[in-house]
């Protein structure tokens, strides 16, 4: 049997391993970026993102010195418990998704470099705290017979998340496309980029920048992968053209972290969960699996 994409195989367990992955990424985020927040000198942080809806008072409070001794105390046992889908579940989940608005908020306040990569993962998470994720794939389980029941309520999350991610890329191609700005077609300019962004741990950029075939294929590269990003919303009619589209921008992103030193590696992990119907290989293992006689 041929299967879709996730959000057309959805079950309770696939959708609560989407939220276990999700919130375990933030948790990844966390103990790598810690340290660096770590008392951050109020001069130098910028509000920025959500965080310009909060008084002024409210955002020193915020990078504090006292309210960030206290924040991994409470973010971290929030955070897991919604990764494991613990009951109660309506409290675990908006307490981590509060944390995380408060860890991003710190990201893009102290970073010079304002980009947010997080986005989509921002995006997921919320959805994943408003839907029935913790039914599944959790400690303690979920109710039986919910899960059998209504089964769409599985689906649906998916599939905002997936319409969600692929308008992400859409609106990149087509603002790229009204503004005129084909400066990425352009070789010199992508030599440019090449040699300027080529300077971090990975140096395969200044490969790229001295050979003209290369150069030239990274030019006609950037036009596909704009012509792609337009047209992401055919994803969700053609399957084939879905994988192929998966592929080419994991390779995309993979390059441009070898070229440039730019990975959007969250979304790279994310669009997987998304895409691969992790709903039906988890029917299949859960139909193989020796069932209870009561």
């Amino acid at each position: 049997m041929k299967h879709g994409l996730h959000y057309e195989n959805a079950t309770a367990a696939s959708l609560g391993l989407v939220r276990a992955s999700v919130f375990a990424l933030w948790l990844g985020l966390f103990a790598y970026h810690w340290p660096g927040v770590i008392a951050p000198v109020p001069e130098l942080f910028v509000t920025r993102g959500i965080w310009l809806l909060l008084p002024r008072t409210v955002v020193e409070w915020l990078i504090s010195p006292q309210w960030m001794a206290i924040f991994p105390w409470v973010f971290v046992p929030s955070v897991l418990a919604a990764a494991l889908g613990l009951k109660p579940f309506r409290l675990w989940g908006p307490l981590a998704l509060l944390c995380i608005l408060i860890l991003d908020g710190w990201y893009m306040g102290l970073s010079s470099f304002v980009y947010h990569a997080r986005g989509l993962a921002l995006v997921m998470t919320g959805v994943l705290v408003c839907s029935p994720s913790a039914d599944g794939f959790a400690i303690g389980g979920g109710s039986r017979a919910r899960t059998r029941c209504e089964a769409s309520a599985y689906g649906f999350p998916l599939l905002l998340m997936l319409v969600v991610a692929l308008l992400c890329y859409t609106m990149v191609g087509v603002h790229r496309f009204a503004r005129g700005d084909y400066r990425v077609f352009d070789a010199e300019v992508v030599r440019a980029w090449l040699l300027m962004r080529g300077q971090g741990p990975f140096t395969y950029g200044l490969v790229v920048a001295n050979s003209p075939w290369m150069l030239w294929c990274f030019s006609v590269g950037f036009f596909i992968c704009t012509v792609l990003e337009v047209i992401s919303l055919a994803c969700l009619r053609w399957r084939t053209f879905a994988y192929g589209w998966l592929i080419f921008f994991s390779i995309f992103h993979f390059l441009s972290l070898l070229s440039m030193n730019i990975f959007f590696w969250e979304n790279t992990i994310l669009l997987w969960l998304l895409f691969v119907p992790l709903g039906a290989w988890m029917r299949t293992r859960e139909s193989r699996s020796p069932r209870s006689v009561s």
